[in-house]
Order: C-alpha cells, then structure tokens, then sequence
C-alpha cells in the first residue's frame, strides 16, 4: 500500500511540474514536500537492507559477505556461527554484523569457540592463529581476500609471505640471504663454499670432516664422521616427498632394525626373530615391564610359561612332570634342589 502511494505522489508530481502555469508553483512545492515526508517516515525493517517493498520486507541487502536474504521472511540477516557474529552497538542503537577474528570458524563477540579446518592452526585460550613457530605463515589469499595458514617449505624452520622466503633454518641448514626468495642451503664453510655431510651441523675444510652433528636421538660422531647409529637399535628413513634422511628408534622389541621402526632385523636375548618380528623365546614368557613390552624367563623346570612360578607353567623339561596343568614338579626318583631336580641315590636302602 505504502509503494501505490509513493508512485501516486511521484506521478503527481510530474503532472504539477508539466502544468506549472496552471496551479502555480505553489501546488508543486506542496507535492514535494508531501513526498519528502512519506519517504522521511519510511524505514526499512532493521539496518541491514539497501531498499524494501515496505517496512517489513527487504528487497535488497547491503553489499556485505556476512548477510543472506532469508526467503522465509524477506528479510536480511546475519551468517550467525559461519565465521560471522551479531551484537548490540549500543551508540547507534542497531544490531551489527561482523566477522569473527582470523583463524575463527564460530565465535561470539567475545571469544572464539571453534577453529577454521586448517593444518597449522591451532586453538588456546584467547583465539586461534597460525602456527608460525611450528614451520607455517599466514598471509593474505588473493582469492578468497582473508588471512590463511600454511606450512613452510622443507628445511624452513620459520618463513614469511611465501613457504620458500625462510627467516630461519632447520639445524644443518642457513639462511642463503643471496637468493630470492630467500631459502635454506646446507650449511657451508663460508672460505671454501663446501657442503657439509649427512646428519653434520657444522664441518671444516671438507664436507666429511665433522666437528659437530645435528641433534637427532641415535646420531652419533666417530672421528670425524657422523652416522645414524644402527647397532645401537637405530634406523634410517625419509618422508614421503623428502630426500632428507631421518634417524630414530627401532621398536623395543627390535635390537636392530631396518627401514622401518618394526621391520626387526635380530632380536635381545629372550626372543626369536620370526617373519621380521621378535617374539618371546621357548623357555620365555611376554610380560610388561616399565610400560614396555618384555620377554622374561620362565622357571627353571618349565619349557614354556605364562609367569616366572613354577604353578604358572604350560610344559615342563624332562625331569619333571606337568601337575594339575600348570605345576611343573620333579618325576618320582627326583629331588629339587639348586634350581633343579636332582636323582635321589639310595645306598643301602638309604636315600643319599
């Protein structure tokens, strides 16, 4: 109804103007006025239209990301819990829309409750950011126009503005500041420009000869050449997309082990190595100890146990008998003593 009387008054106007001589100025300045003042008491429902049909329907919204035009109502409302939040602003008397801080997917005016799907980003107790002490950065998407997070290229211990512009190196590694970006070279004797070796922090004169190795578990320095120890239950691998060797520990049931943590290639005493994994010996039984996994003895009189007792075995050796299905005790014209089963020697009808 307000629209018919809107366009009524326009059309009026029109004609006052055309037939000017007729009613005079006066009749056009009287319709003007009337128009202004329809148009002054005409408010849009809410703050968040450009224009609407009447003061309960929007027909537009205002051009912000964070609004949506609900069908239901015809009115225009804020992208409450996907990255946008609602509150009262109190000055100017009006609900207002805006987006939670970077890095946040649900948040209120005060606080942020959940994080965007991001590898990198991370949550504590005042918001969520990007993790640029982990290896990532954050900068501005030239598609979506908002902050993202991303990782660091390998050998980069911190970067900005690109995964390859590093500020700082992993250990064996220096900022090549001649390069553009600036990226990680290996570290080198700045006198005669030589890479240094394999798990090698820092050499002198040659790419072998090391004073010192990086500070990975299992690495060790011998003479001047630093290895990943494999005696010692170490091994070596790389990660998938990396030509960078890595050296950590063989799983503790492994002595030794190779390419990988399971792949035992011999095995401690109590165990015995089968398809490439260490199981408990015959004689043995599996326990945990300290958290982990151990084969400890059985009793001396059993071949095969589930505790260290002589009433916990599952077999017993030659000299004794299986009791009860789980007793191993010594066969008759036998005696136990000194951890064994000793034959009874009678002499004279007396048992010695």
């Amino acid at each position: 109804m307000l629209l018919v009387v809107l366009l009524v008054l326009e059309f009026s106007i029109i004609v006052a103007l055309v037939l000017q001589g007729i009613f005079g100025k006066l009749t056009t300045y009287v319709l003007v006025l009337i128009y202004i003042l329809v148009i002054s008491f005409t408010a849009c429902p809410g703050n968040y239209c450009e224009a609407c049909a009447d003061s309960s329907r929007c027909s537009t919204c205002i051009n912000y990301s964070g609004l949506f035009m609900d069908s239901g109502t015809n009115l225009c409302k804020c992208k409450i819990g996907s990255e946008y939040y609602e509150y009262y602003n109190s000055t100017k008397n009006l609900k207002m829309c805006e987006k939670c801080s970077p890095f946040c997917s649900n948040c209120s005016a005060t606080s942020c409750n959940n994080c965007v799907s991001s590898l990198g980003v991370f949550k504590n107790e005042s918001g969520c950011y990007c993790n640029l002490t982990g290896g990532y950065y954050a900068y501005l998407s030239n598609v979506t126009n908002e902050l993202e997070c991303s990782k660091c290229s390998d050998n980069c211990k911190h970067c900005s503005n690109s995964s390859s512009n590093c500020t700082s190196c992993n250990s064996g590694y220096y900022v090549n500041y001649t390069s553009t970006p600036q990226s990680c070279s290996r570290n080198q004797i700045l006198i005669n420009l030589i890479a240094c070796s394999i798990y090698c922090d820092t050499c002198n004169n040659s790419a072998t000869n090391c004073t010192k190795c990086v500070s990975y578990s299992g690495v060790k320095l011998s003479g001047t050449s630093c290895y990943c120890d494999y005696a010692s239950g170490y091994y070596e691998y790389t990660l998938q997309g990396s030509a960078k060797p890595y050296c950590d520990k063989c799983d503790n049931n492994c002595l030794t082990c190779n390419q990988t943590k399971t792949n035992c290639t011999s095995c401690p005493i109590g165990y015995i190595l089968y398809n490439s994994s260490c199981i408990c010996a015959a004689g043995y039984y599996n326990a945990t100890l300290n958290g982990s996994s151990v084969c400890l003895p059985c009793h001396t009189l059993s071949t095969a146990c589930k505790g260290p007792h002589f009433w916990q075995s599952l077999s017993c050796k030659s000299i004794a008998n299986l009791v009860n299905g789980t007793s191993c005790v010594c066969k008759p014209g036998f005696y136990y003593e000194n951890n064994t089963c000793l034959r009874k020697i009678i002499l004279y009808g007396l048992i010695l």
